[in-house]
């Protein structure tokens, strides 16, 4: 009976919840982090793995999905991380959103459009930059020359700079 009950405690063990308790290494070929399984047992340097294309570092104190190989909790790997206090709510059925801690967005609405915004605004004055040369850059037909008055950013609406407030 013993054997048995050991078999079941390692596949109740195998996928369970932990939590980042220090802030994840990013420093080699493969992110590694300090995970405590529960109140007795913290095991560091966990391998965290990512979807192809796509990298994070989770902020400590995010809950972690893990999976330990044969049910022994000090061969985890982390297969999936949230932040709690800053994941976004309220997607709807077909919605994605890339998002970081501070609020910077890439959103995927479901519509064919793709929405951007950035708590230091490096995009939209990108986009605003760019607009600007170009049409500072442009020639009329017939003369040939740029326009006589230059347009600055203070010109452009909100919905020019970047289409946004």
């Amino acid at each position: 009976m013993a054997g048995a009950a050991g078999v079941m405690t390692r596949l109740r063990q195998a996928l369970g919840l932990g939590w980042l308790s220090t802030p994840p290494d990013d420093s080699d070929v493969v992110q590694t982090a300090q995970v405590k399984i529960n109140d007795l047992q913290t095991v560091d340097r966990v391998p965290v793995v990512h979807h192809f294309g796509f990298s994070s570092c989770a902020p400590v104190n995010s809950v972690t999905v893990r999976l330990s190989m044969g049910g022994d909790t000090s061969t985890s790997v982390v297969l999936a991380a949230v932040h709690q206090a800053s994941r976004p709510r309220g997607l709807k059925p077909g919605q994605s959103l890339l998002y970081d801690i501070v609020g910077s967005r890439v959103f995927l609405p479901g519509d064919g459009t793709i929405q951007v915004s950035a708590s230091g605004e490096t995009l939209r004055k990108l986009v605003t930059e760019v607009f600007l040369e170009l049409f500072n850059s442009h020639t009329h037909p017939g003369n040939g020359s740029p326009p006589a008055q230059k347009m600055t950013a203070a010109h452009l609406t909100g919905a020019l700079r970047g289409g946004g407030p």
